[in-house]
């Protein structure tokens, strides 16, 4: 039998989006252990498939406008040059879109040492020193990328997820999400790009926030002072916010006003490394409340109790919302 060829396209897009049988990853699991030097590509794979936002697979014809954003994200001024993009055949498997995305990008990053990704993986919060002092706390299931190289020059970095950013003062600090870019030169901020929505609250000093697609119409943030904007929009007019709702999640504690109900269990994956498997019926329910992410069966009996719901622990540790 011909030995797989592990670096064939079709085989990472089995592998990212958990498609193998269960002899195959086994197979694939032992030549890793005996090729120790090829874990750091599939480490960088793995990464950009779970900072392309796929974690929801998207659907057929979204495909281009992942493309879109995601080119646009990567093509930042940081490289100092754009980089050629180039479509490729989609497949016809689910997820393919991101796929592709994920193997041109990751061909680009694996032969660009001067790059960093850093990433807080489901369950995890991660502090991030940049080069200047400057620093990020990850929420789970969030990431960074940027130039080590280039940094003292030019500040920029790509987020996906959520973040908070104290920036020490100098030159401007970009934060790319999604279809957005947040510039400072100094002061504080938390940046939540999930569910097509880009949410930016400043702490101290000022925030400017604009939508990439035109960067005149933006909006001036100052500490008390939040926007949010969606791929269509731009920023909405600043409005106070609940500073005890955006800093929660660092120290655990996590608050919703009148969330999706769906929204609210992906936090709940996000936090305890499970699966939430949500009766469709209850999906455009809404939660008000918090949890925190110290103990599962708390955060479920919050959620579910308030909501009218059960739930379950499955033997695999998947969880069944039901009524």
């Amino acid at each position: 039998m011909a030995k797989p060829n592990y670096h064939d396209d079709t085989f990472i897009a089995k592998w990212v989006s958990g498609s193998l049988s269960e002899a195959e990853l086994a197979n694939f699991e032992a030549w890793l252990a005996e090729n120790p030097q090829e874990k750091a590509a599939f480490d960088m794979y793995q990464t950009i498939w779970l900072t392309s936002g796929n974690l929801s697979v998207p659907s057929a014809d979204k495909s281009q406008e992942r493309w879109t954003s995601l080119a646009y994200r990567i093509n930042f001024q940081v490289i100092g040059k754009r980089i050629p993009f180039y479509k490729k055949t989609v497949w016809k498997a689910a997820g393919a879109a991101a796929v592709v995305l994920l193997l041109v990008l990751g061909h680009f990053w694996l032969n660009k040492d001067n790059f960093v990704v850093i990433t807080a993986k489901p369950g995890n919060h991660r502090q991030v020193t940049f080069p200047d002092g400057s620093t990020a706390k990850l929420n789970a299931v969030s990431s960074v990328i940027y130039n080590e190289t280039n940094w003292q020059k030019e500040r920029q970095l790509i987020l996906e997820g959520e973040a908070f950013f104290e920036v020490k003062p100098g030159a401007a600090f970009s934060v790319i999400s999604d279809f957005a870019t947040t510039t400072v030169l100094g002061t504080s901020f938390n940046i939540k790009a999930r569910s097509g929505q880009v949410h930016v609250a400043c702490l101290s000093g000022e925030v400017r926030v604009f939508n990439n697609k035109d960067e005149s119409n933006d909006v001036s943030l100052t500490p008390g002072r939040a926007t949010f904007l969606t791929a269509a929009d731009w920023p909405a007019s600043p409005f106070a916010f609940d500073a005890q709702q955006v800093n929660g999640w660092r120290s655990g504690e996590f608050h919703f006003e009148e969330a999706p109900l769906a929204n609210v269990f992906r936090e709940i994956e996000r936090q305890f490394r499970v699966q939430v498997i949500p009766d469709v019926r209850f999906r455009k329910s809404k939660f008000s409340g918090k949890f925190t992410n110290r103990n599962l069966n708390e955060a479920l009996d919050i959620i579910c109790l308030s909501s009218g719901l059960r739930y379950t622990i499955e033997a695999d540790y998947s969880i069944t919302i039901h009524e």
